[in-house]
């Protein structure tokens, strides 16, 4: 977990831990995060290739259309706030 830690004081990143395929398409869903990290210990090698693939297929929003003007709108107040 600290491999995000370190990565989102970089300006412009917003990394996340997952452990799950479903919560890699979540993280970029909801989160718009633009940075994987993946724990070797609890990764396979085609579970881990899997949840590549949803991450990078998934947009900002994708499947909470109902949500997305919220998601949108606290993204922008998020951004204005952060240094």
């Amino acid at each position: 977990m600290g491999m995000s830690v370190i990565a989102n004081r970089f300006k412009g990143v917003v990394a996340a831990v997952v452990e799950s395929v479903f919560a890699a398409g979540m993280c970029r869903s909801i989160n718009n995060a633009n940075a994987l990290c993946l724990g070797a210990m609890i990764w396979g090698d085609w579970m881990a290739k899997g949840a590549v693939d949803v991450f990078l297929e998934r947009t900002f929003t994708q499947g909470l259309e109902p949500l997305a003007d919220f998601l949108k709108d606290a993204k922008r107040k998020i951004d204005a706030i952060r240094p």
